[in-house]
């Protein structure tokens, strides 16, 4: 049995709470960066720089991700004079569970030699509620009125991706989290026969974009896991199933994918 004592014990930094994991290869160098957890900002790093391990001084502090900071309950409240105020209460929840390994690998799952950080979500929640008070002279009181919407970011998990092969000594370290690949709503729609579908990816990658028909089966592949250039592309439906054949009458599925993620939207094909 080994006895830890004041000796082995330093404190070398306050940057999270929750959950923790150690990685190294971030950023274009092979600095160990020790990654924690916490309400806000959700995810935070050490980045060791020497020369000492036990001392805080030998660490650079960075902040990884804050969380979704648009993810809001808003009570809005109009007065007897009409003045407006807007108060939001950031509902966004926090990781539970940081992991930057897979077994032995440092997590990679599309193979891109960018390194990844996996976080596991707790209270996000399905719904947002948000509260107007509205003055009313006749009974001189406030109505109110409750507005519930579904919560677009209820994610259990978020990937971040290192976005940078290198990065200047004063940058933050770079991630690059779901949100910022983007699909369009294919245009026109509806369409008979060829429609555009819209996306951006924000950096190079590998991709896919896809159409099903209503019960989930493949209609066709228009890009099959390509590498694009980091932007906003382009790419031409024209109606036809796999085996050239014009498609029927009705809603279809297309989704933009990459490295075991998908952002779906539907269209429809009318003649």
């Amino acid at each position: 049995m080994t006895t830890i004592g004041p000796d082995q014990v330093h404190r070398v930094g306050n940057a999270g709470s929750f959950s923790g994991d150690i990685g190294n290869g971030y950023d274009g160098h092979d600095n160990p960066y020790i990654f924690s957890s916490r309400s806000r900002p959700n995810l935070s790093a050490l980045e060791y720089i020497g020369p000492d391990p036990s001392l805080g001084t030998s660490y650079l502090e960075k902040v990884i991700y804050w969380g979704e900071l648009d993810v809001t309950e808003t009570k809005t409240t109009t007065d007897e004079t009409g003045a407006v105020t807007v108060n939001h209460t950031f509902r966004w929840g926090f990781p539970s569970k940081v992991q930057t390994h897979w077994g032995d690998d440092l997590l990679d799952f599309d193979g891109d030699n960018k390194k990844e950080i996996l976080m596991s979500f707790q209270n996000n929640r399905d719904s947002l509620t948000h509260t107007s008070y509205t003055w009313n002279a006749t009974t001189s009181l406030y109505d109110t009125v409750l507005t519930t919407v579904a919560n677009s970011k209820a994610w259990t998990f978020v990937i971040i991706e290192n976005g940078s092969e290198q990065l200047a000594a004063d940058d933050p370290i770079t991630f690059i989290a779901p949100e910022a690949y983007r699909l369009e709503q294919n245009h026109p729609n509806p369409f008979n026969p060829n429609t555009t579908i819209q996306y951006t990816v924000p950096i190079n990658r590998k991709i896919s974009v896809k159409i099903y028909n209503v019960n989930g089966q493949l209609v066709n592949t228009l890009i099959n896991n390509e590498m694009v250039s980091a932007g906003t592309h382009k790419v031409i439906w024209n109606g036809k199933n796999k085996n050239g054949l014009q498609v029927s009458t009705g809603m279809y599925f297309y989704s933009l994918e990459w490295a075991g993620m998908k952002k779906v939207k539907r269209m429809t094909l009318l003649k």
